[in-house]
């Protein structure tokens, strides 16, 4: 019998006041030198999201989780991937446009 496994993407656009705010970090001296848009991913990196965006579900019934498998950067946003268990993206699928692009351009 074949499971389904969850994936789901979040973009956040990195040229808005949003992405460029001052992050709460753990630890302060490593951050000092990053630029806004390595802030955000790092806050992301450390399970900040659901605190960043409230609004967003990124939880599954039956008290499983997704979690955050990769970032990837883009000129305008970044990508973030998240998996209930390891597998390959689903680009049909996907709604960013970098990859679902190159998918309809094929065919």
């Amino acid at each position: 019998m074949e499971t389904n496994a969850t994936q789901q993407e979040i973009l956040l656009h990195t040229d808005t006041h949003f992405a460029h705010r001052k992050w709460a970090d753990k630890d302060a001296s490593d951050s000092a030198n990053l630029s806004a848009r390595e802030q955000l991913e790092k806050a992301c990196w450390d399970g900040l999201v659901k605190e960043l965006i409230p609004e967003l579900d990124i939880t599954l019934k039956e008290n499983r989780k997704l979690w955050l498998w990769q970032i990837h950067e883009t000129h305008s946003f970044l990508a973030l991937d998240f998996y209930e268990v390891p597998g390959p993206m689903e680009s049909h699928t996907s709604i960013d446009p970098y990859r679902f692009m190159g998918k309809i351009k094929n065919n």
